[in-house]
Order: structure tokens, then sequence, then C-alpha cells
């Protein structure tokens, strides 16, 4: 398996920048300190989406926004409160952003898949790739 051709391969910086395009946002603005409703909602939804269907560490997320930890938490806490109340602004914002990614970045989700030297990976790629139509993309752990 290599690099696949026809997706671009998402980061952090990338994940913002989808989600200030569909806020209508200046990343910035929204990497600034300004507390302006919403600047602070499209900060609220960075961490949520970077947790949550990223699987970033707090870390790797305090890497690109310089806040402390408690700010991802309770931001992520927040905007799963407001999907379980079924708040139509939030849910309407969600799906939009995922819409947005999937369609420029060819993609729903990612994963990181540690995989020991003893599995053949590449009957597993294989097997990812035909039950659920996965695209794979492999690094080599240093």
């Amino acid at each position: 398996m290599g690099k696949c051709q026809k997706c671009h391969i998402m980061n952090l910086n990338d994940l913002l920048d989808a989600i200030c395009v569909v806020n209508k946002q200046e990343k910035d603005r929204v990497l600034g300190k300004n507390r302006y409703k919403e600047l602070v909602f499209t900060r609220q939804l960075f961490y949520y989406f970077a947790k949550t269907y990223y699987g970033a560490t707090l870390k790797e997320i305090q890497e690109v926004v310089k806040v402390h930890h408690t700010t991802i938490l309770y931001s992520v806490e927040l905007i799963n409160n407001l999907i379980y109340i079924e708040d139509a602004i939030v849910l309407g914002r969600i799906d939009r952003i995922k819409a947005y990614i999937k369609e420029k970045y060819h993609m729903d989700k990612r994963v990181n898949l540690y995989i020991p030297f003893e599995v053949n990976h590449q009957e597993l790629c294989k097997m990812l790739i035909e039950r659920f139509n996965c695209r794979i993309v492999e690094e080599v752990m240093g």
C-alpha cells in the first residue's frame, strides 16, 4: 500500500482550516484570544472534531491552538451536551463541517492503527479496503 493518489492527507491545521471555512471565520482570528461568540464557537468545534473525529491528543491540539487542556476538555463536553439535547445550530454546523471534509479530503474519520510486526499488514489493509472501503496511508514508526 502507498499513499492514496486521490485524497489529500488531512492534518489538524487542515481541520482547523475546514472548520473556519464552514463557519466563515478567519483562521488568525480563531487562533487569537478574542471572545466573540462565533470565534469561541469555532474554536470549540475545532476541539470537538480534533478529539472526536481526528483522534488527536490534548497535546497535539495544544500545538495548533495555544490553550490550556481544560479548555479543550470543557469545549468537547459542551459540544457533546449540545448534541445530546439535539441543538439544531450545533447539529447543522457539524453536518456542514462533515460534508465539507468529506468533499474536500474524501474522508469521514481518521483512525491511527498501530499494528504489531507479526501481523500481516497487507492482508489487514486489503480486508479494510474491501469490507469498509477505507483509504489506507501507511507510515512506518521510527
